[in-house]
């Protein structure tokens, strides 16, 4: 499937967004995963993948429900089956998603 090819069969850890083509704020949010990868990506332990929700499955064990979208997880390597998801109740920031991103990294 993609999601073994892009995600889990990488020794990196792994940002993912998922969403979905025809959602609007999945398109709101895919230049700030953008602006976020070009800032971040160049660490050679992190990946950044997009995966479009709608038409990929993600086969167990990897505990990522599919549901609304845009999502936003961070799959440390090692870890792959335990996603840390990026929880914001309003719009995502590109400020607090960096944040959320070194501190999940780091702690």
């Amino acid at each position: 499937s993609t999601y073994r090819q892009e995600i889990t069969e990488f020794n990196q850890s792994v940002v993912l967004l998922l969403y979905s083509s025809w959602c609007g704020w999945s398109k709101k949010v895919q230049p700030i995963f953008r602006s976020l990868a070009d800032h971040v990506g160049k660490n050679p332990l992190l990946r950044f993948a997009q995966l479009n929700s709608h038409n990929n499955d993600i086969p167990p064990p990897y505990h990522i429900m599919l549901g609304s979208v845009p999502r936003f997880f961070l799959l440390l390597r090692g870890e792959k089956d335990k996603p840390k998801e990026f929880l914001e109740t309003g719009d995502m920031k590109y400020e607090d998603m960096l944040q959320w991103l070194r501190s999940s990294v780091d702690g």
